[in-house]
């Protein structure tokens, strides 16, 4: 009896260890929740106190599944590829790092996908399951959905074994056994987990068929009604546009006087719930509708204000919010001119939960509230009861901080701008907020938006900060968009602040008097136009093709310093087209060294390193891989010199992708020159530009060449060449030079 006491005790002490060992936290709740540091917006997780239970170190976090599972990332761009992490309520990385774009978990599943084909499965456990070398879009009812590398839809299990090939042109998600796919150019089937067919559809397509209804366009009538599956017309053609059927229920449109269409609301018999009257109409869940106020102007009904309808077409608010969310039981978020707030099915406010200003979203998380509203970040209780909030402070170093100000006129008019805070002098920080505070909301504080709403603006500005020594630089960027066209226009302006004076430099201010500096800068700019346009000629999708091939630069152009460079813009359209954005073109300090006033306060105010050259970079190319080019090309651009002269091209061999076209030549070229001993000798060469190839990890180098070359008998003469060379990596993902071509 006493041993089977003790057995009972040991294996009741074995349990709870592992128990305590094995057991998680996934009953306590956390928050993302983010900080701002001198390096950027850091996320972490806090609890309901509002401490931080797992502090801010990633870019990007989502929420945490039912599984205590969040995923995190590390990168430049939530939506580029960038280092994905999963990890649990301790902030311990059950898997990861994966080289993917940030993925959601659905379904239970969170799916990693690259840049090329290939995919990894994780569930919501964070485990992973399988890696395939397909694409995976899709899970549901079981199923993934994947692509092959002819673009061939097929489907697979949780094992990633192929269940049904890829064979299908498209293939939509699995519902209750069956899924509708592709199977020839507008052929559509219902097929089941085995790939049987269970039905032919006669008429259907991926975007104009839901829930047993397609619409169709009547070449006779010139309109649109609707039909079923099997091809019958069910609703006869009446509408200029037939939109998808949503819980019974399609938007339609007829044509108008006016300058637009209006918009309303069908059942499956094809009677009108809301007659064709307004802007817009939008389900909202629920059997409840928001409907855009018609202005007969040719605009998206996103900027119309609107009113709540329920499904028996009754009006039950006024014309009065510009946002209305999905209902999520008896409530929905709305936005009016300035504030965010809880609706009922009737239209009204809901006086027990929160109404707080600002535009943006509410939305529950388990017991309280998340608030995303201009730009902050807030969780509180019902009662509106604050638990934390965003502390939107810019730290630029120990005492000199950036406040981030929130200014909103109206729904369509959101300004944030700089305080400076923490300057020894407290009248110099005064002039400059002042300064700036009227460079940015000055023509908007106390001037009313235009009362007419049927030729509304859209405009937002925002900026970055940074701290070079005594030196402020601040950028802001900004939007403004006349409601109804094609696009709108975005700017950009840079403030260059000392910190100690208050001054607010200009370009002027950089160069000694009398300089010229300006005919300096158009020498420097029109060269670079030279080169992109040779580039550009090289290869014709890269590169940049301008309005004027030798443009101005002002006494006041726009500029921007960094730490080794002076980069002068020119707004869109100024120089090059719309979608070439702001053309840029970066000086080096060592390139203009003899025109800059070397003792000026503006020179002296910030900590620079001189160089002669730098990469101009076409695409966003991480500094890394832009170190390791500029190792490779030093390495190639001495030692293909030596190969030449001494006859052995072992020297030069392991800058060279055995194999490739360039590794060939360059072994034919060494012998070939040794034997008419050719001599040569680098007198200097620049990396112009690099860019990202046609291929994944590829590179173009453009590169510029000063080599003297002695002919046997005869005197070096310089030449001067232009080379595009590829860069790729090498088995053991070293780069090397694999091609070459003029440019």
């Amino acid at each position: 009896m006493k041993s089977r006491i003790i057995t009972f005790a040991l294996i009741a002490i074995l349990c709870f260890t592992y128990l305590g060992v094995f057991a998680d936290d996934r009953g306590v709740d956390l928050y993302p929740a983010s900080t701002e540091t001198v390096s950027g917006e850091k996320w972490g997780y806090i609890d309901q106190t509002g401490a931080f239970a797992i502090q801010p170190g990633y870019n990007f976090a989502r929420e945490f599944n039912d599984s205590g599972i969040a995923i995190v990332g590390n990168g430049d761009n939530e939506f580029d590829i960038c280092k994905v992490y999963f990890i649990n309520k301790s902030g311990k990385v059950i898997s990861g790092p994966f080289s993917s774009f940030l993925p959601d978990f659905e379904n239970g599943i969170a799916v990693l996908n690259t840049m090329d084909s290939g995919s990894t499965v994780v569930d919501s456990s964070g485990r992973v399951l399988f890696t395939s070398e397909y694409k995976i879009h899709d899970y549901q009812d079981g199923l993934l959905s994947f692509s092959d590398e002819n673009m061939k839809y097929g489907f697979m299990d949780l094992t990633g074994k192929v269940v049904i090939p890829a064979k299908f042109l498209n293939a939509e998600d699995f519902n209750d056994g069956r899924a509708v796919v592709e199977t020839g150019e507008d052929k559509f089937s219902v097929i089941d987990k085995s790939g049987k067919v269970l039905e032919v559809l006669k008429c259907y397509n991926d975007y104009e068929s839901s829930e047993g209804f397609t619409s169709f366009y009547d070449e006779k009538s010139k309109l649109y009604g609707y039909k079923n599956y099997s091809g019958d017309v069910v609703i006869e053609p009446a509408f200029y546009s037939a939109g998808r059927f949503t819980r019974g229920y399609a938007v339609v449109s007829v044509e108008s006087q006016e300058i637009c269409d209006t918009y309303g609301l069908i059942d499956t018999k094809g009677k009108y719930i809301l007659k064709p009257e307004y802007s817009g109409i939008t389900y909202l869940g629920s059997d409840m509708f928001a409907a855009s106020r018609n202005l007969s102007a040719p605009y998206s009904d996103y900027y119309y204000p609107k009113a709540l309808f329920n499904i028996k077409g009754e009006q039950l608010s006024d014309f009065k919010f510009y946002r209305i969310n999905q209902f999520e039981g008896d409530h929905a978020v709305a936005c009016d001119n300035t504030s965010t707030f809880f609706i009922d099915k009737k239209g009204n406010m809901v006086d027990t939960l929160p109404n707080l200003p600002g535009i943006g979203d509410i939305k529950y998380m388990g017991g309280i509230l998340q608030a995303k509203l201009d730009g902050g970040l807030a969780y509180l209780k019902e009662n509106g009861a604050i638990l934390w909030q965003k502390d939107r402070i810019i730290p630029l170093n120990g005492r000199i901080k950036a406040n981030v100000v929130s200014f909103r006129r109206d729904y369509h008019t959101y300004i944030e701008y700089p305080e400076i805070t923490g300057l020894e002098d407290p009248a110099v920080q005064e002039s400059i907020n002042k300064k700036l505070k009227a460079e940015f909301i000055g023509e908007y504080e106390n001037t009313p938006a235009s009362s007419n709403d049927e030729y509304p603006e859209d405009i937002s500005y925002d900026f970055s900060v940074s701290l070079n020594k005594n030196l402020l630089i601040i950028e802001k960027t900004g939007y403004w968009y006349p409601i109804g066209a094609a696009h709108g226009l975005p700017s950009m302006e840079y403030f260059h602040i000392d910190i100690k004076t208050g001054t607010f430099y200009q370009l002027k201010d950089l160069f000694k008097a009398g300089s010229k500096y300006a005919d300096e800068l158009t020498s420097l700019v029109d060269n670079q136009i030279a080169l992109n346009t040779k580039i550009s000629s090289t290869f014709p999708d890269d590169g940049m093709t301008y309005f004027e091939e030798k443009p101005e630069v002002t006494e006041d152009h726009d500029f921007v310093l960094g730490s080794d460079s002076l980069k002068i813009y020119y707004f869109p359209y100024a120089i090059a087209s719309y979608v070439a954005g702001f053309p840029e073109f970066e000086i080096p300090y060592g390139q203009i060294g003899s025109i800059i006033d070397t003792s000026g306060a503006f020179w002296n105010s910030f900590d620079k390193t001189i160089i002669d050259n730098k990469p101009k970079l076409f695409r966003n190319i991480d500094s890394s891989i832009v170190s390791q080019i500029e190792s490779l090309m030093g390495s190639y651009e001495q030692n293909i010199i030596s190969a030449i002269n001494s006859n052995t091209f072992s020297t030069v061999e392991h800058c060279l992708l055995k194999g490739s076209n360039l590794y060939n030549s360059q072994k034919k070229l060494v012998s070939n020159l040794s034997s008419k001993n050719t001599k040569e000798k680098l007198n200097k060469y620049e990396i112009y530009a690099v860019e990202k190839g046609d291929a994944s990890n590829t590179y173009r180098v453009y590169v510029i060449e000063e080599v003297a070359v002695k002919y046997s008998g005869e005197d070096f003469v310089n030449n001067k060449y232009s080379w595009c060379y590829t860069v790729e990596p090498d088995e053991d993902s070293k780069y090397k030079l694999s091609d070459i071509v003029k440019w």
